[in-house]
C-alpha cells in the first residue's frame, strides 16, 4: 500500500510531538505537540483534519519508536482508530 501521510512521532513521558509528511508535498511538514494522555490522543486527530482536510487515517502510515510504557496507550488509541502503525 502507498501511504499518503507518513506521521513520525516522538514519544516521551508527558507528550508527544508530531510531525505530518505529504506524499505529494514532500516539502511541506507539519508540527505540533499533545500531551501523552487521553485529552492529547483527542487533540490529534481534529489537529490533523483541519491541518490537512482531505486526511483520511487509512492512507497514514504512524511511525513511533518503541518507548516501553510511554508508547503503550497512544498504540491502543491507534487501534481504536484502525491506523496504520510501524513501531
Amino acid at each position: 500500500m502507498k501511504y499518503q501521510f507518513v506521521i513520525g512521532l516522538d514519544i516521551s513521558k508527558h507528550s508527544f510531538n508530531m510531525a505530518i509528511l505529504l506524499a505529494n508535498h514532500p516539502e511541506k511538514i507539519f508540527h505540533n505537540a499533545f500531551s501523552n494522555d487521553e485529552n492529547g490522543f483527542k487533540d490529534l486527530i481534529p489537529f490533523v483534519h483541519e491541518t490537512i482536510p482531505d486526511f483520511e487515517i487509512t492512507k497514514a502510515l504512524f511511525c513511533m519508536e518503541a518507548t516501553g510504557l510511554y508508547c503503550n496507550a497512544l498504540l491502543q488509541f491507534f487501534q481504536t482508530q484502525q491506523a496504520n502503525v510501524w513501531v
